[in-house]
């Protein structure tokens, strides 16, 4: 029986070509000798076993293999730096054995690699495009699949953000400790861009696609250890741990089913568990706060609730007053409203929705119309609350949110139709 090496593969790829880019000192040479090593690993592994150190096993091949192809390209053109970058020394030896490269930082490999990949120089799209290809081994059409792309414009993608770190000359390095917060900012905001993709992307009735998710909070895991020093990647790993585990009820039969009405029972207990020990964790080391840790804080308040009547909805309403410090986006105030007519202060929560900044940068944004549907409810204001429901409709593009505002707006025609209009 053929032993199943998926899952060490997937996971130890990274580390693979993070260390052959160091090694050849070329992205796509590197990439080429990592995927030559794998198959290779498929074909000996099953054969005789998995290697003691299999990171080395597969970059010593894919090392030897990136020499042998160095080599016979030289036949035709001549080597120099404008051919190959690699190193001085690596040509010495065809015979390096595995033990050999014991000495491999591969952490800082892979460091190197996330920073280059997530430059803040390279747009979002870009970053995620290069972080799934170079240090996740996705292929193109695999890619293109989860990002609801074509193969072209994913191929694009890759190929410029490619060619700017090669024009730009952006260092396969670690920066210096003054740039570090800008960058790793730029990593994190991929990582979570990656979450989101998948966990708010459309096709057909599949509200979410669990790959992407899967792929984001691995990413995330190597993000968290990398920076073991820094509380926010271990916060964002929390907060999408904790928001993935909610997953399995935000659908029935077919239908949205939003936080407050969902069985809890239904929802991830071990992640939970886990998402909730690295926010306390986070807390009792006191450190400063940052966006991360406040969605995180905010995520815990949920899971822990035993229902939405029981949710510290005041807690969450503080929370995300203080992560508008932090986070400019005009979702935050949104989300603060609804927070806030859960405690009773419907009133204060629509003049926030109904400020002049919101309403002119929200107007195509199908959430918004919701939160303000659900607060003109709690008003009492059924009228006000079927029409901004009805707009939310309109701009709802699933299947299961738009199943779930039909529901809604049947029943407050109902209401009106038995005239009664009461605040929820």
């Amino acid at each position: 029986m053929q032993q199943d090496l998926g899952p060490l593969l997937n996971a130890i790829y990274p580390k693979v070509v993070a260390t052959l880019v160091r090694v050849l000192g070329d992205l796509d040479r590197a990439m080429d000798a990592s995927q030559d090593a794998l198959v290779k690993a498929l074909q000996s592994w099953q054969k005789n076993g998995v290697p003691e150190n299999p990171v080395a096993w597969l970059v010593t091949v894919g090392r030897n293999g990136a020499i042998d192809q160095i080599r016979r390209e030289q036949r035709l053109v001549s080597l120099d730096s404008n051919v190959v970058s690699i190193r001085e020394d690596t040509f010495a030896d065809d015979s390096v054995q595995i033990e050999e490269l014991d000495w491999l930082d591969v952490d800082d490999d892979l460091l190197r690699l996330v920073f280059t990949c997530c430059h803040p120089s390279l747009n979002p799209q870009a970053q995620i495009a290069l972080v799934l290809k170079v240090v996740l081994g996705f292929s193109v059409e695999e890619i293109a699949r989860g990002l609801l792309a074509s193969p072209a414009s994913i191929e694009k993608r890759i190929t410029r953000a490619k060619k700017k770190i090669r024009d730009e000359e952006i260092a396969y390095e670690v920066p210096g400790v003054n740039e570090i917060p800008a960058r790793l900012a730029a990593v994190l905001k991929t990582v979570y861009l990656l979450f989101n993709e998948g966990y708010t992307r459309i096709q057909d009735d599949n509200l979410v696609r669990g790959s992407l998710i899967d792929v984001a909070i691995r990413l995330a895991r190597i993000t968290s250890r990398l920076f073991r020093d820094n509380p926010e990647p271990r916060a964002l790993l929390a907060l999408m741990l904790l928001s993935a585990a909610r997953l399995p009820g935000r659908v029935n039969d077919k239908v949205f089913v939003p936080l407050v009405e969902q069985d809890r029972m239904s929802w991830n207990q071990a992640m939970i568990r886990e998402g909730i020990a690295l926010v306390d964790a986070i807390h009792v080391a006191r450190h400063p706060p940052g966006a991360y840790q406040i969605q995180a804080a905010i995520s815990a308040l949920h899971s822990q609730a035993p229902s939405s009547e029981e949710t510290d909805w005041p807690q969450i309403a503080a929370l995300y007053e203080k992560l508008e410090q932090y986070d400019a986006s005009p979702v935050v105030p949104v989300n603060r409203a609804v927070a806030m007519s859960f405690c009773g202060q419907a009133a204060a929560a629509l003049d926030i929705l109904m400020s002049e900044p919101l309403v002119e940068q929200l107007m195509n944004y199908q959430p918004y119309f919701a939160a303000l549907g659900h607060v003109y409810e709690r008003l009492g204001d059924v009228e006000r609350a079927r029409e901004q429901l009805s707009l939310a409709l309109e701009l709802a593009q699933s299947p299961p949110q738009r199943r779930y505002l039909e529901q809604q707006i049947a029943d407050l025609k109902i209401r009106l139709s038995d005239g009664k209009p009461t605040p929820r």
